[in-house]
């Protein structure tokens, strides 16, 4: 099953003009590391999006070592003259490794941006101490039964939209 599927995305990918890369690191429950690259492209004037693989990092992450992961997929499935652009975090050595590869354009995430600069702004003592009075009512709210149907109540009788309230959680900003 596998050997068909990977066959028909070579096939499917050798058609494509120009596509789009994004990657990502990640560490599992295991402490594991890897590496994730997937393609985006247009076909038949549909987007497509395929993860092309996810690799255990064997060795340092390294912008050399990336760009050598980068290369190989690249080449194992026709890309690497067609990617136009690379969205990655914004991680010096993942940057350094785009270019590296021969990827035209590296385009850091805007989720990760913007992650980053709220991390900056919930450092700020008076926004952090705002944050902590708030967040024991939040939590009330979310959690308690009760809570939730005051909260809905309140928002009805002063018409607005029924929304939950949200807590922040660092490691969980996408």
């Amino acid at each position: 099953m596998y050997d068909v599927a990977l066959k028909a995305l070579k096939s499917d990918l050798n058609d494509v003009e120009c596509a789009a890369l994004t990657g990502d690191g990640w560490t599992s429950r295991a402490t594991d590391h890897f590496v994730s690259l997937t393609v985006h492209y247009i076909k038949d004037w549909q987007l497509n999006v395929k993860v092309l693989q996810t690799l255990k990092a064997e060795v340092a992450q390294t912008g050399e070592n990336i760009a050598v992961e980068i290369q190989d997929c690249l080449e194992e499935f026709g890309l690497t003259s067609k990617v136009e652009v690379m969205t990655t975090d914004n991680a010096k050595a993942v940057v350094n490794a785009t270019q590296k590869a021969g990827v035209r354009l590296s385009m850091g995430c805007f989720a990760h941006t913007l992650n980053l600069a709220t991390q900056k702004v919930m450092a700020v003592p008076s926004v952090s101490a705002m944050v902590g009075i708030l967040r024991p009512s939040i939590t009330y709210f979310r959690s308690s039964y009760m809570g939730k149907i005051v909260l809905k109540e309140k928002q009805t009788a002063l018409n607005l939209s029924n929304h939950r309230l949200l807590l922040d959680c660092k490691s969980s900003w996408n």
